[in-house]
């Protein structure tokens, strides 16, 4: 953030599903990772029905996973939705604007990686501005590590 952005136009959202707004419920969603980031729209992502924060897991050799996605919002132009695995971008689906959009993919995993939905639009007519994120899903192969060590 900085001056030339709106006090407290970037907000968290988590997902507390049935459970009562309190500070102690919100900190549990919170907690949990069914979570997404925005200035405005709102978003939605479950990679073989599980939601950010959880975990698929695969068995050895991996598989291909089916991402289902949708994002809403009143006054951000949604330009694009990526949904990204282990940082890159695996699908992108232009929406030109729109205020909702909604989409699947299918995304072949090798090895453990992670999937979340990034949402590209602007109110200042920044179309490359990220305008939401959602925390990831785990997609754990059998045998194989999330995150490797890194390299010297």
């Amino acid at each position: 953030m900085s001056a030339s952005m709106l006090l407290g136009g970037i907000r968290t959202y988590a997902q507390l599903g049935e459970r009562e707004l309190t500070y102690e419920n919100w900190m549990e969603a919170i907690r949990a990772g069914n979570t997404f980031a925005t200035v405005g729209p709102l978003a939605s992502l479950t990679v073989e029905g599980v939601s950010p924060g959880g975990t698929v897991r695969l068995p050895t050799g991996g598989g291909t996973v089916e991402v289902e996605w949708q994002v809403e919002s009143l006054r951000v132009p949604i330009e694009r939705v990526e949904v990204v695995a282990g940082g890159l971008v695996h699908a992108d689906t232009t929406a030109g604007g729109a205020l909702s959009a909604r989409g699947t993919t299918r995304v072949e995993v090798g090895a453990s990686t992670w999937i979340a939905l990034r949402v590209r639009g602007s109110y200042r007519n920044q179309p490359d501005d990220i305008a939401c994120h959602t925390s990831a899903v785990r997609v754990l192969v059998d045998g194989s590590e999330l995150f490797s060590e890194p390299t010297r």
